[in-house]
């Protein structure tokens, strides 16, 4: 059983590689499609993302994410803004620091894109129970987390 167990989870391991080549892929032809450097297109996610949970993002945030250092993102932030895709908001009570948001219009272009895609996984799930669902979850933010460690260890 135990050497089955690490036959599974090495299979398992390599359907995580391919899932992520894939994903990696097509954020790299969504940059392509629409005129975009992938580190670009990574920043506004990571933007996205933050607005989603309700947990704003400022520069300093986004140069520790993407790796990069404060000048680097202050020149992509730059060319965000100038193509409409971002938008800097003042914090209240300390306007020296700014959150990231993306822009409505690069919102809607990435919805155009991805949405036929959600539509696609949401399908997919819909075979899988709820007590499949909730350990689904658990894998993949346990997953997350420890790549998320090990990236940081290693950077």
């Amino acid at each position: 059983m135990d050497d089955e167990g690490a036959a599974e989870r090495r299979r398992l391991i390599v359907l995580m590689r391919r899932l992520s080549a894939e994903l990696d892929q097509l954020g790299h032809a969504f940059a392509k499609k629409h005129a975009l450097h992938p580190t670009n297109v990574r920043a506004i996610f990571l933007i996205m993302e933050a607005g989603l949970v309700g947990a704003p993002i400022t520069p300093g945030d986004l140069a520790r994410k993407l790796g990069l250092t404060t000048a680097a993102v202050s020149s992509l932030l730059d060319r965000l803004e100038q193509a409409d895709h971002l938008v800097r908001r003042s914090v209240p009570g300390d306007r020296r620091r700014v959150h990231l948001e993306v822009a409505p219009e690069a919102m809607k272009l990435a919805a155009t894109f991805f949405h036929p895609l959600n539509t696609r996984l949401t399908r997919a799930m819909e075979d899988y129970s709820p007590e499949e669902m909730t350990a689904i979850e658990r894998f993949l933010t346990d997953m997350t987390r420890e790549v998320s460690g090990y990236r940081e260890e290693n950077s």
